[in-house]
């Protein structure tokens, strides 16, 4: 008897419920707020279906016959349309859904970055501080079928068609066509944030598309492989200015020590306790500026100024080594990183005049006013993403500091670049 009443009473709220929405209904037909015709009263609708039910009967007849008759036809034509598709690789092609979608994280640098540069560390060493976080580009590559006048088609910030390789203007994608022998594709490349904005964007999408191109080659290509090509791709083939750190933490992934020296570069992860990790992750705020810009024009700016920067990249160099300590010493003070960062940005400052503006140095000033303990610009300078080390209890503060800026919350990641869809096909090139 307990569980017949236990049954019925956990039943009631559901008939509560439709009770309260049939008198709704009743309601809304009587005050008229709704047309008779559009929504007749409950009572209404139940003598229809009784004097009604006939009619009702038959209309239902004809509905399922179409829905039978709908159904026979779309198996016929998907029978057809297979058969055709199996048989002629055109039409395959241009209906088969066949992509390569790769997902490749941006990084942050905390430590080191200048030194990552060949001319500085073949001679003094070099080693940087760095972490991939979870915004991504993404890189979507399909063979083009053969329908159109041209032969590739690529969108990016704007959309090219061409029939000849050479004609294509964005350089990366040019060169990385003509280094991987590429024919006949679609590219198209989305990203969570904006680009040219100190977070290795430009290099993340060369190594996303590198991994993509050889996935459609059915090809793979481990992250050390991605990350030499893509250094040799911006660095020689398309003559940009810029270190090493931003190719190699993009295909790498996670929170790294990267060392150079004149024999090259090795990754190493920095051990730090989950915990510790999480902390540090929870006092890192990044705002953006607004302001964005060619990472290879800083570069080239910065170094027509003939500033020696050897005395300040040294520095930076020393402060990798105590940076790290901070990190994997759970007895040293976690807010000594953030002190860090404050004095490793004073140094690059220094290092060339392209580095800050007025603009940035004001933003700086008033998020280290509002209680952040330090911080910096992200990249080679001159715009983009801010990040600063703020203590739990001072953040809402730096927020409201930094209320004309674009907050960012973001989380470390480990992955790395990584095909996300794949699927393969066989390509003929034309004769």
């Amino acid at each position: 008897m307990t569980k017949r009443l236990q049954s019925i009473t956990s039943k009631l709220p559901a008939a509560a419920a439709l009770c309260l929405l049939i008198l709704l209904w009743q309601f809304l037909y009587q005050s008229g707020a709704v047309p008779a015709y559009m929504l007749p009263s409950p009572i209404q609708v139940v003598k229809a279906l009784f004097t009604d039910l006939p009619t009702i009967l038959r209309h239902a007849v004809v509905t399922l016959q179409e829905a039978f008759y709908g159904l026979c036809i779309g198996v016929v034509l998907a029978f057809v349309m297979a058969t055709l598709m199996d048989h002629f690789r055109i039409l395959n092609k241009a209906l088969y859904p066949i992509m390569i979608i790769t997902q490749t994280p941006f990084r942050m640098s905390f430590f080191g970055g200048g030194t990552d540069f060949p001319d500085f560390y073949k001679e003094h060493g070099g080693a940087v501080i760095s972490t991939t976080f979870d915004k991504y580009c993404y890189v979507n590559v399909r063979h083009l079928p053969r329908f159109f006048d041209y032969s590739t088609e690529l969108s990016y910030s704007k959309t090219e068609r061409v029939t000849c390789i050479e004609d294509i203007q964005h350089p990366a994608i040019r060169n990385a066509m003509k280094m991987l022998d590429m024919h006949e594709i679609r590219l198209t490349y989305e990203a969570d944030l904006p680009a040219r904005s100190g977070l290795g964007t430009s290099s993340s999408f060369a190594v996303g598309m590198l991994n993509a191109f050889y996935a459609l080659k059915g090809k793979y290509a481990d992250k050390k492989k991605l990350a030499d090509e893509a250094i040799y791709l911006e660095r020689n083939l398309c003559q940009e200015a810029g270190g090493w750190q931003d190719q190699i933490a993009a295909s790498f992934g996670g929170f790294n020590r990267i060392n150079f020296n004149a024999d090259g570069y090795e990754v190493l992860p920095v051990i730090i306790a989950p915990e510790r990790k999480k902390q540090l992750n929870k006092n890192l705020m990044m705002f953006f500026t607004g302001f964005t810009r060619f990472s290879s024009d800083v570069q080239k700016a910065n170094a027509a100024g003939k500033v020696d920067k050897t005395a300040q990249l040294k520095e930076m160099l020393a402060l990798v080594d105590e940076a790290e300590k901070v990190l994997v010493n759970k007895e040293r003070d976690l807010d000594d990183f953030g002190r860090m960062l404050d004095h490793t940005w004073k140094l690059k400052r220094q290092t060339g005049s392209a580095v800050s503006t007025n603009s940035i140095d004001e933003l700086y000033a008033k998020g280290i006013a509002a209680g952040a303990l330090g911080g910096k610009l992200l990249g080679a300078g001159g715009g983009g993403f801010l990040v600063f080390y703020v203590q739990p209890e001072r953040q809402d503060a730096v927020r409201w500091a930094m209320r004309d800026l674009l907050y960012i919350p973001f989380q470390f990641e480990d992955g790395g670049t990584r095909v996300k869809h794949y699927t393969p096909e066989d390509y003929v090139p034309k004769d």
